[in-house]
């Protein structure tokens, strides 16, 4: 069987219909990507932490978007929260936020990033874990993109007048 980003490039014929439903659940602290071509699906669920360090809570429930990162950073991908004024900035129940990322790292908890993780609490260490992220960019990487402008205008303090253009590779739906 060929892997999905051989799917997404293949020049041979017609492009294939693909969807790709990616949702963070906080209650169960997982993130599970469900990736379908031509009516066959192919899951990765990760172990996923968000929130924890220095008082930061978990990504508020919604729909926010995937963005390639602004800052450059290939290992992550920037989250801009659907939320009328799509941005790197948002209000979290009277706290202002942002740069936060969807990525992987070897520890658990963040700053309120979605970060997956080899560390699943009871059930120990998830080897297959890292190469499990490697698809999983994979597949965010080769899903359709849509191109948007933006300003980071909402903090009073941090408000910048530069408008921006992103690059959205889809969405993430936080759940719980």
């Amino acid at each position: 069987m060929q892997s999905a980003v051989q799917w997404a490039f293949n020049a041979e014929g017609p492009r294939p219909k693909r969807t790709l439903k990616i949702t963070y659940d906080r209650k169960e602290e997982e993130l599970v990507a469900v990736l379908t071509v031509d009516g066959e699906s192919q899951t990765i669920t990760l172990n996923a932490d968000s929130g924890g360090w220095d008082d930061h809570n978990a990504l508020p429930q919604g729909k926010w978007y995937i963005v390639k990162n602004p800052r450059g950073d290939d290992n992550y991908f920037a989250l801009f929260r659907d939320d009328g004024n799509i941005n790197h900035q948002f209000s979290d129940g009277g706290k202002w936020r942002d740069g936060i990322k969807l990525g992987f790292h070897n520890i658990t908890g963040s700053h309120g990033c979605v970060m997956g993780t080899p560390w699943g609490g009871w059930s120990g260490y998830d080897f297959s874990a890292k190469s499990d992220w490697g698809t999983l960019q994979g597949w965010i990487r080769s899903s359709p993109t849509e191109t948007f402008r933006y300003q980071n205008n909402e903090i009073p303090n941090r408000s910048d007048p530069n408008w921006y253009t992103g690059t959205s590779y889809g969405t993430l739906n936080v759940i719980n």
